[in-house]
């Protein structure tokens, strides 16, 4: 006989251990983490595609899903530790500084406009100079703002994070509860 509520509740005979529970939710999620992972490092590896490859850094995104902390780990490796170029683009941006620090002479095109902009961190520009060619023995660069591509990135997945973990986190519980 039913309930007067017309609602029917049923318990599982014996719901698995914890531990099993939790070690099934967290695979789900490492799997469908992986899928975002991916797609972070393909946009990464984008914003420095026509980098040439004495600079171009190396991108290493993975999942991280341990107990208490679910998450990605971001490895960028630079080519040159001396020439930290993501670093200063990225994230430091640079001072004003001297060119050269030993002076010679220079020949450069004025009228430089970047290929990305600092807010937002898009691409957009030409990325040349148009100017006209000068000469000098030492210039002061004026610097430039980071550009903070990461924190674009992350911002623009955001939804496919929590989408994946959600999803995972639901898929992990009724697979550990159907096989318990």
């Amino acid at each position: 006989m039913a309930p007067r509520g017309g609602i029917r509740v049923t318990f599982a005979k014996k719901l698995p251990p914890l531990t099993k529970q939790i070690a099934e939710v967290q695979n789900e999620i490492r799997k469908d983490l992986t899928k975002v992972t991916k797609t972070h490092q393909k946009s990464l590896e984008r914003v420095v595609a026509d980098w040439s490859s004495t600079t171009r850094p190396t991108f290493k995104v993975k999942p991280v899903v341990v107990s208490g902390r679910i998450g990605i780990n971001l490895t960028v490796k630079e080519v040159n530790r001396s020439k930290p170029i993501w670093r200063w683009v990225n994230t430091t941006g640079t001072k004003k500084h001297k060119i050269p620090k030993q002076p010679k002479l220079l020949r450069f095109r004025t009228g430089y406009q970047a290929k990305t902009g600092a807010r937002p961190a898009r691409f957009g520009g030409p990325g040349r100079a148009t100017g006209p060619v000068v000469f000098a023995r030492q210039v002061t660069h004026p610097g430039f703002p980071p550009r903070k591509f990461d924190v674009a990135i992350l911002k623009d997945l955001r939804p496919d994070y929590n989408k994946a973990v959600r999803n995972g986190a639901r898929r992990g519980l009724r697979q550990a509860l159907r096989s318990g």
